[in-house]
């Protein structure tokens, strides 16, 4: 069985030396598998279903994800359950999450040994097959998101010992993340997977490729709030594979 708390389940998932999640804002089951088939037949590497505007139990995402899945059968489709911290939405979640995404997994506010995040981590490896779990570190409206220079180093240095993923986004939802902000993070976190969950688009992406290995995108690929555009999908999942090979990749697996 593969050790999925180890970072390398996450290239055996996302074998790119990029990959791109598209966040669906969902609504219905009906409007949740059409925007995730957007986004496959685009050529994203999976979906983050989102519960926004959704029953916050999680009762009602917990069904969509069931249906998605079943429409798209092998594909990776992964939530972000607004409501619920990302192991209980684990512990209360049908067999086969692949992946859980939460905003604020790692903070400052728990001091020099972060006691939530080691928590998490703790129970997380009690699992029989844990989620890969993407994990928001210095996120946004989270109170770390504009820490910079050896605050934000360490913190996401300590934040690689409890996620498989960090993940991390600019000041806002929309809003592109610091070049120095990401290059700090980059560097702090060495070969460990980083994620960005904000502001990416079309004409910024290709700024990002050398310092971030996954993409969490959706208003810079959407119509409308819950509606994705499927030739701004297709454009970014194209610019994202531009340097897949070669010298400027951040990968090193």
């Amino acid at each position: 069985m593969t050790d999925r708390s180890n970072r390398r389940w996450y290239r055996e998932s996302f074998p790119g030396a990029h990959a791109v999640l598209v966040v669906v804002h969902v609504t219905s089951s009906a409007q949740a598998v059409r925007n995730s088939r957007i986004a496959q037949d685009a050529g994203a590497d999976g979906v983050f279903l989102i519960n926004h505007g959704v029953d916050p139990s999680g009762a009602v995402l917990g069904s969509v994800w069931t249906d998605v899945t079943a429409a798209l059968p092998g594909w990776s489709v992964g939530v972000n359950n607004l409501g619920l911290p990302a192991l209980e939405t684990v512990r209360t979640w049908p067999s086969g999450l692949p992946a859980v995404w939460e905003d604020h997994t790692v903070r400052a506010a728990d001091g020099p040994r972060f006691g939530s995040a080691r928590a998490r981590a703790v129970a997380r490896a009690g699992l029989a097959e844990p989620p890969l779990l993407f994990g928001g570190v210095a996120f946004k409206y989270g109170g770390d998101e504009t820490l910079r220079g050896d605050a934000l180093a360490e913190l996401a240095a300590a934040s690689t010992a409890f996620v498989d993923v960090v993940t991390t986004s600019g000041p806002g939802t929309g809003h592109p993340v610091d070049a120095n902000k990401i290059t700090t993070m980059s560097a702090a976190v060495g070969d460990h997977p980083l994620a960005i969950a904000s502001g990416i688009t079309v004409d910024n992406v290709a700024d990002y490729l050398p310092h971030a290995d996954c993409f969490l995108v959706a208003s810079g690929i959407s119509r409308t709030f819950d509606e994705l555009d499927p030739q701004a999908v297709k454009a970014l999942v194209g610019r994202s594979e531009e340097r897949r090979v070669g010298k400027e990749c951040r990968s090193r697996w």
